[in-house]
């Protein structure tokens, strides 16, 4: 019995030696714990797609030009009466406008009557002849002045001093029916003659061919353009009436027909911009020197008669291409007498204002 229990106090105190040796050995150290996967930077990916770039700014569409379009605007003489389109051509303001003009001289009544007509003229710068047909029918309307008033000056041979002395006599006129007769017309009937009685009217549409016929006495004596009137005035001959302050009256503007002005408004109002864009040129005193160069180049002037038309001319040219009602009314009236028209004429039915407003809606 004693064996036995020998041997188990040996494994016990062997047990309690080994728990004592590892209750005194160092602690394990703990096991390194595996890193957490880093992500690679963008930049350090080989393979790494390029950012995307933002999509490029589309350029601006170039404007397709605009077809020029080519106009028909006859002149019924040369002179200072349309130096408003003359200035307009040079300075490029139709050509801004994609416009191509032409200006051919033609007698304004034969110019209406082929506008009316459906043929290649497309405007008139004849304003009272345009007005005297509107009022007895004709589909035509006065769009804008060039000349709001009259510088027109009445010219007579040397020994004719007095209108009155005309009685019997041979006047000139650019047209039947035109500015110029009215206002030969209008000086007549002051003075007591009578002019469907007592004197003569002689068709001859350009100013410069009546100051011939005037010198070499086919005619008496005519209405002119103030260019013509000064050169007149220095070979001799009488300058018998200034109608500037005498008549109110519109001496000169655009006219079109009605069908022109329905089926192509657009093209009507680029006309009239340019036309009185050169308007304001002309008038601007900053282009005095210019606008006297270009007198005398285009209408064959001495220096000393450009300047003296330029003088007594200026103020007659519109500033915007309006009128005044009561001028536009001197031509009604002239012409109702004329065509014994009984009734009354609108001013609606001779002028349309619409272009010119618009101009001046949007300065």
């Amino acid at each position: 019995m004693g064996k036995p229990i020998t041997a188990l106090a040996g494994a016990l105190l062997l047990m309690g030696i080994l728990i004592l040796i590892g209750a005194c050995a160092p602690a394990a150290a703990p096991p390194t714990p595996t890193p957490a996967p880093v992500a690679k930077p963008a930049a350090a990916v080989a393979t790494a797609a390029p950012p995307t770039a933002a999509p490029p700014t589309a350029a601006p569409a170039t404007p397709t030009p605009r077809k020029v379009e080519k106009v028909v605007m006859p002149f019924q003489t040369t002179g200072f009466t349309d130096f408003c389109i003359v200035v307009a051509k040079k300075k490029g303001f139709y050509q801004s406008e994609a416009l191509e003009v032409e200006t051919p001289i033609i007698a304004s009544d034969i110019a209406v009557k082929a506008m009316i007509g459906g043929t290649d003229i497309d405007y008139v710068t004849s304003w009272g002849s345009s007005v005297r047909a509107a009022v007895t029918g004709v589909p035509i309307k006065a769009i804008m002045a060039q000349l709001d008033k009259t510088p027109h000056i009445l010219v007579a041979r040397a020994d004719i001093k007095t209108v009155s002395d005309l009685r019997g006599k041979k006047i000139g006129v650019a047209s039947v029916g035109g500015t110029v007769e009215v206002l030969a017309r209008l000086a007549l009937k002051k003075a007591g003659v009578d002019p469907d009685k007592e004197v003569n009217f002689v068709v001859i549409s350009d100013s410069a061919t009546r100051l011939v016929s005037i010198r070499t006495g086919v005619i008496d004596g005519s209405v002119m353009d103030p260019a013509f009137a000064i050169a007149a005035e220095k070979e001799g001959l009488t300058l018998l009436v200034r109608f500037k302050d005498v008549v109110d009256i519109v001496m000169s503007g655009i006219s079109t027909s009605d069908k022109k002005i329905k089926e192509n408004p657009d093209q009507v109002l680029r006309v009239v911009r340019a036309s009185v864009k050169g308007c304001q040129y002309l008038r601007d005193p900053k282009n005095r020197v210019e606008i006297v160069k270009l007198m005398m180049d285009e209408l064959k002037l001495a220096q000393d008669v450009a300047d003296r038309t330029y003088d007594l001319s200026i103020d007659t040219v519109s500033e915007d291409g309006s009128w005044r009602d009561s001028a536009v009314q001197t031509d009604i009236d002239a012409a109702r007498e004329r065509a014994n028209v009984k009734e009354a004429v609108p001013l609606s039915q001779v002028v349309d204002a619409t272009f010119v407003r618009k101009l001046k809606e949007t300065r």
